[in-house]
């Protein structure tokens, strides 16, 4: 329980794109051995709609990821699964990015923070969010992400 409550200061602590107050999903990742050991923060409130290339519309919503293992993290197989109010389940998709924020493979470093995007074809608002997971496509785990509280 300590361990979560520090990780939440911690997360809003690095949160430098999203205001202080503003409530964020989180969810803390670990093994017995701590040699998987992360920490992953989706902020709902902060996200932009754009057009792509395609001129097709999707929505970008802001997240970190906190490597708290003596370990490096491969971050190539996971998604963010949005479950929405009307029941739709929707993925974010890989994007084309071999750097930056909107890159979704890369590794992240033993005590390394990244901000990252995760992008959506479907588009949605804050107010449509029933729950997030993540989800490691490649064992099949999703974890429920967890609501901050909000004051």
């Amino acid at each position: 329980m300590k361990t979560k409550i520090f990780l939440l200061a911690l997360f809003t602590l690095f949160c430098l794109v999203a205001k202080a107050a503003d409530p964020f999903y989180f969810e803390v990742i670990s093994n017995p051995t701590k040699t998987i050991d992360y920490s992953i923060g989706f902020y709902h409130n902060v996200y932009t709609i754009s057009t792509a290339s395609d001129n097709a519309d999707y929505v970008a919503y802001s997240g970190a990821i906190i490597n708290n293992s003596t370990s490096e993290l491969s971050w190539y197989d996971y998604h963010m699964a949005v479950q929405l109010k009307s029941g739709a389940l929707v993925f974010n998709y890989l994007t084309a990015a071999t750097s930056g924020e909107y890159d979704c493979t890369f590794t992240l470093d033993s005590k390394e923070t990244r901000h990252t995007k995760f992008c959506f074809h479907t588009v949605f608002k804050p107010s449509e969010i029933q729950n997030i997971y993540l989800i490691n496509k490649s064992t099949m785990k999703a974890f429920q992400l967890m609501l901050s509280d909000s004051n």
